[in-house]
């Protein structure tokens, strides 16, 4: 029992004790989390000390609460400090607006809250707590160090907290002067890394006016550099000459050990550059000199051309880099003022006169404003190609006035062969092409330059290679061509084929060995293709006519769309001639692919469109009796039904432009000369390109070099000015007059409706801006002519600006025609037209052509 009584007198006791401290703790505004780390006795003590020396004492940081505990003399020590620190100013009465009245549906709107701005009390606290914290971290009682001193460490915003704790342990117990204590300070606030205790080496080495400036030290760690220092000490005395020259340098470690080497030698030249050129001007070179990581004959050089010509305008050729090279080299360079250039001018200057491209530097000098004026953007200016690929004394002025146009942006030098030099018409003719083509290029043996120019620019100029072909397809066509060029091939060896295209050919020549059996059975385009696209079987027939029998057992993709059309083996048989052209354009997967996306009404007129086309009768189709009528809702004479139904074409240099309307420049339409909303891949309105074989629209193809660059859609239709009344019945009856009956029929529409030809926004890819606008010029030329023959009314969507002022710029009513595909795409009337919109008007700004004949509907 005595023992139970002892036990509940202990815990009483204990209980006590806590309740005590833990009011001591309330009493002194300490944290009640120190009660899990210090033990009673040491947080009572702790509380005792603050109550004795810091009676007044108000809110205590964390830190400084945890020292107050921890460390007997501390409570003293802080009771000295506290009366230095700044006293907190009075806060400010808070006047600033949390809210203005706003026009939504709250009312209110919250302005972004001001950052309150740290007193200088609260700062200097703040830096007395990471200081106790980095002591914690050493074992070392911060109450050791002076008053006043540390008071003033902490004042200084130079240094953080390590350098703080470095000068106190070891400057702050020493006597020293104001300028010694000034310059300890500068010098720590440079250093990196600074160890807790210096020796007396690095103690008099901070002690150094010079520290302070040296990017020595701030770019690596202090031992380290301080170990570089006294294994090489002749360096000390090159940073100590920049230093009293005030010679301006960024120097590192590694830059100074390439001072090691002949020392003596560096420190007897840099003080003879110093001397002649002053201290701005010094600090110039020491940067331009480190281009060249220092090199010892550098300096010789120049301190041998400053001595000779010591009268020359310094600060001019050391505002640039190219300036002191060319003081460095003799003064290679003397008409072009270098301290004008810009940077991109400067480096090939600069390369120029290191490499003694003495040519191009009297090109450059004799030609200084046509220089000046070469883009930053420009071929020649890239350091890849003068470096790697060119020789800069090849350049003559001729080639230097190309240089201006030719931008990188259309080159990409990657493509260049590595360690291969060019001329510059190779450069010339490689421009602005793609990678496929210099690829090609450089697989040419021929050891004559104009030979593989002669070459390149006739498959450039044909467009003869397909971006798709791989290493080995240019490797074989390589070999061939390296026997004699392409149009030589195509007028020797193919000469027989009509209507071959350059692309055919090239491909002929790289299939050579797997087609060369079977030239002498070819007699068209057609069967040349044929071949092509069955390569894979080639081995299985003995002839060109025997490839065609089978055509329908080899292609994978027909055998799936008859099925799908049902189409039977008479029918098959019956228009075989017709299916082998459609299979030899691809015209199975063509019709498939598009086919799998449209709903089942689409799907079965569009397979009537493909059945017209592997009959032959597309055109009857595409213009079958009415539609055309149905389509504008107007009556038309046969003159104008004939007229639109007639293709045209115009060629003009090597550009052509003609009217398209079969079956494949219809259905790849969305593809050339680039992927658009129309592609029949997986173009986003794809089913409207089914309305493209209505009796109404054609399809304008440009075409540079054999090659698409264009494609417009051209429309026949009505049209009326903006604001014209609604059709009206007739308003006369008279007797018919039987030799004009199309003309009298004609009449009876209302005479505010004009028949239209409108020609749609081009889509253009691949041309420079010249042949952009030539494009445009064609375009408009054939339209005009196409309008002259219908007697139509012409308008032009407003992506064109056409040359003369015989066109006017109005608001104009386009009629949106009845369409078979139940929807369309309008460019210029805000993308696809449904079945709702058709048989109506649609207002918009079109290009409308002035005193053209006119020919009411």
């Amino acid at each position: 029992m005595m023992q139970g009584i002892t036990q509940t007198n202990s815990l009483v006791s204990k209980m006590l004790e806590r309740s005590a401290v833990l009011l001591a703790m309330k009493s002194q505004n300490l944290d009640i989390q120190w009660i899990k780390e210090f033990n009673l006795q040491q947080i009572m003590n702790g509380c005792n000390r603050i109550s004795t020396y810091l009676a007044n004492a108000q809110v205590i940081p964390q830190k400084i609460q945890r020292e107050l505990i921890q460390n007997p003399s501390f409570a003293a020590y802080y009771a000295k400090l506290i009366p230095m620190f700044p006293e907190e100013p009075p806060a400010e009465p808070d006047t600033k607006i949390s809210s203005v009245r706003g026009y939504g549906h709250s009312g209110y709107s919250h302005l972004p809250v001001r950052q309150a701005r740290r007193s200088q009390r609260t700062v200097l606290m703040h830096r007395l707590s990471e200081l106790l914290e980095l002591c914690w971290a050493n074992e070392l009682d911060i109450s050791t160090f002076p008053v006043c001193e540390l008071m003033e460490v902490l004042g200084l915003d130079s240094i953080d907290t390590e350098a703080r704790l470095v000068y106190l342990a070891n400057f702050s117990l020493q006597q020293q002067t104001e300028e010694q204590k000034q310059t300890r300070i500068r010098s720590l606030s440079n250093c990196s890394e600074l160890p807790l205790r210096l020796d007396d080496w690095q103690k008099e080495l901070i002690d150094k006016p010079y520290l302070a400036a040296v990017t020595l030290f701030s770019t690596a760690k202090f031992e380290e550099a301080c170990q570089f220092l006294q294994d090489n000490p002749d360096i000390l005395d090159i940073i100590e000459l920049f230093f009293t020259r005030e010679i301006e340098v960024q120097l590192t470690l590694e830059d100074y050990v390439r001072f090691t080497e002949d020392t003596d030698e560096r420190i007897r030249l840099l003080t003879s550059v110093a001397d002649h050129l002053g201290a701005d001007n010094t600090s110039n070179f020491i940067s331009f000199w480190e281009k060249s990581h220092f090199m010892l004959d550098e300096l010789r050089r120049l301190t041998h051309q400053i001595t000779v010509c010591s009268d020359r305008d310094w600060d001019s050729l050391f505002f640039s880099y190219s300036g002191y090279v060319n003081l460095l080299y003799g003064t290679q360079l003397k008409e072009i003022d270098l301290s004008t250039v810009q940077s991109y001018h400067e480096d090939i200057l600069t390369y120029a006169i290191i490499h003694r491209k003495k040519h191009f530097l009297k090109l450059v000098d004799a030609n200084a404003e046509k220089f000046l004026c070469l883009p930053r953007d420009c071929i020649l200016l890239q350091k890849q190609l003068y470096e790697d690929h060119f020789n800069l004394n090849e350049l003559t002025e001729k080639n230097m006035d190309a240089c201006r146009w030719m931008k990188v942006i259309n080159f990409d030098l990657d493509n260049l062969m590595p360690g291969r030099q060019y001329t510059f018409p190779e450069l010339a003719a490689l421009y602005g092409v793609s990678h496929i083509y210099i690829s090609c290029y450089h697989l040419l043996q021929s050891d004559s330059q104009d030979y593989r120019l002669k070459v390149f620019r006739q498959l450039c100029k044909r467009n003869a290679l397909k971006p798709t072909m791989g290493p080995d397809d240019l490797l074989r066509l390589a070999e061939k061509l390296n026997i004699k060029p392409l149009q030589d091939w195509r007028e020797q060896e193919f000469g027989d084929i009509p209507e071959l295209t350059a692309e055919d050919t090239t491909q002929l020549l790289i299939h050579y060995k797997a087609i060369a059996p079977l030239l002498p059975d070819i007699r068209c385009r057609m069967d040349v293709i044929l071949l092509l696209k069955n390569l894979a079987v080639l081995d299985q027939i003995d002839s060109i006519k025997d490839l065609k029998k089978n055509i329908r057992k080899f292609d994978a993709e027909w055998h799936s769309l008859a099925e799908e059309m049902e189409l039977s083996e008479e029918f098959q048989n019956q228009h075989q001639e017709t299916i082998i052209r459609f299979l030899c354009r691809n015209g199975a997967y063509i019709a498939r692919t598009y086919a799998k996306d449209l709903d089942r009404d689409q799907c079965e007129s569009f397979y009537r469109v493909v059945k017209a086309e592997l009959m032959g009768q597309l055109h009857v189709l595409k213009y079958f009796e009415g539609d055309l009528q149905c389509e504008l809702d107007a009556s038309l004479t046969e003159q104008i039904k004939a007229g639109w139904s007639k293709n045209n074409s115009l060629t003009r240099d090597r550009m052509e432009v003609r009217e398209c309307d079969d079956f494949f420049s219809t259905m790849l339409l969305g593809t050339q000369p680039h992927d658009t909303c129309l592609s029949y891949v997986n173009g986003v309105y794809k089913h409207c390109l089914l309305s493209a074989f209505d009796s109404n629209k054609k399809i304008l193809y440009v075409s540079l070099n054999e090659r698409i660059v264009a494609r417009a859609f051209l429309r026949l239709t009505k049209g009326r000015l903006t604001g014209a009344t609604a059709k009206k019945g007739k308003d006369n009856f008279t007797f018919v007059d039987l030799e004009n009956i199309d003309t009298m029929r004609q009449e009876e529409q209302a005479a505010h409706e004009e028949l239209t030809l409108f020609l749609e926004r081009p889509y253009i890819s691949g041309v420079s801006p010249a042949h952009e606008e030539q494009i445009h010029r064609l375009l408009i030329e054939l339209a005009c002519k196409k309008a002259d023959e219908l007697g139509t009314m012409l308008v032009l969507s407003m992506s064109y600006s056409p040359p003369d002022q015989t066109f006017t710029q109005t608001r104009f009513d386009i009629y949106i025609s009845a369409s078979k595909a139940g929807a369309q795409y309008l460019d210029s009337l805000d993308g696809q037209a449904t079945v709702v919109a058709e048989r109506s008007y649609k207002a918009n700004s079109f290009m409308v052509r002035e005193h053209s004949p006119m020919r009411k509907t």
